[in-house]
């Protein structure tokens, strides 16, 4: 679901639905331990198209910058790289992701669930809230409107319809459908708008120019080409190196700055090996959301922090999941990208 929506929307939607079928299905309110790994599927998950999260959109409008780039990355060109890892930690969190939670969340403490919005008490007031949700038919508009745009994303990426559809067009019939129907207000959606993030992006594509013709991204582009060889260095060693940096960055810095930060610098690396950028842009793309051993390095994580998670329980559970997708995800990038 994460990579047609926004990863935050995704778990603003489902954590509390989640929250209540535990409750119902599991007597011992648990919540703790679905709620870790439904955050991490929504963040791996919204990886996996050029939609999914907005760290890969900063990215692809820095190389959007670049002449001969302009129109980007395609819907579905991270879907190579991070479909398998979004496999891997569903297998992980099937087998000894399950028995780590179980050993740092301790369920079977009697503080298990102290500082857990979803707890006992709070169930009752979700269900309340559910009940008494804006009317029936504008679910239905919601979520015939998404149906729609999610087969226009698909086929945005064919021709004929590649010539008429990219993903701001199809945004905007999905917005102009639901404010027109008056599923959402114009003041809610203005007032639901991240503006922060729509600065940031627009703002982006600035510092990628900026580097480009001061000289500042050949330069820094040189300099870590020396490191590893000159022109002739690896580009597999290289994108290794990516991955690896762009992984642990974004677990320090937010995504979207990790992504501004790196991208304009690889492609300037990119550009001076006669190579394409595209492939190590998808890299940062991805990479930028393998935010999970932390609990700042992505807004996802953020929301669900109201659980009861400390810094340490990030660091225990998502730490061993992010060493397992860095290798994953390089792997599959060298296999699939060049």
């Amino acid at each position: 679901m994460s990579a047609f929506m926004s990863n935050n929307g995704t778990v603003a939607i489902w954590m509390p639905i989640i929250a209540i079928v535990a409750a119902n299905s599991c007597g011992k309110i648990r919540s703790k331990m679905v709620i870790f790994p439904a955050g991490t599927a929504a963040i791996i998950g919204g990886a996996c198209s050029l939609i999914g999260s907005t760290s890969q959109l900063a990215a692809n409008s820095v190389l959007q910058g670049y002449a001969g780039y302009e129109e980007g990355m395609g819907m579905f060109d991270m879907t190579k790289i991070m479909f398998p890892a979004a496999v891997v930690q569903i297998i992980f969190w099937g087998t000894i992701g399950y028995k780590l939670l179980d050993k740092v969340l301790k369920p079977d403490s009697p503080d298990f669930d102290k500082g857990n919005m979803y707890s006992v008490a709070e169930i009752h007031k979700l269900e309340k809230e559910q009940e008494s949700a804006a009317p029936a038919w504008k679910g239905y508009v919601a979520l015939g409107t998404m149906i729609l745009c999610i087969v226009l994303f698909v086929l945005s990426g064919f021709q004929p319809f590649k010539s008429y559809f990219n993903i701001g067009t199809i945004g905007l019939i999905g917005a102009a459908m639901v404010l027109g129907t008056g599923c959402i207000s114009i003041k809610k959606a203005y007032s639901d708008l991240p503006w922060d993030v729509f600065v940031c992006i627009g703002t982006i594509s600035g510092i990628g120019t900026g580097l480009d013709v001061s000289g500042g991204g050949a330069l820094i582009a040189n300099a870590v080409l020396n490191l590893f060889g000159g022109k002739n260095a690896s580009v597999v060693l290289l994108t290794v190196v990516i991955a690896v940096l762009t992984s642990v960055l974004t677990n320090i810095m937010s995504n979207n700055a990790t992504a501004a930060m790196l991208t304009p610098i690889c492609i300037a690396i990119a550009l001076s090996l006669g190579i394409s950028p595209i492939p190590w842009v998808i890299v940062i793309g991805a990479c930028s959301n393998l935010a999970i051993a932390t609990s700042f390095g992505t807004a996802v994580n953020m929301q669900i922090l109201p659980a009861g998670y400390k810094f340490s329980d990030f660091v225990k559970i998502g730490g061993p999941l992010l060493i397992i997708l860095i290798a994953v995800v390089s792997i599959c990038s060298v296999a699939f990208l060049f």
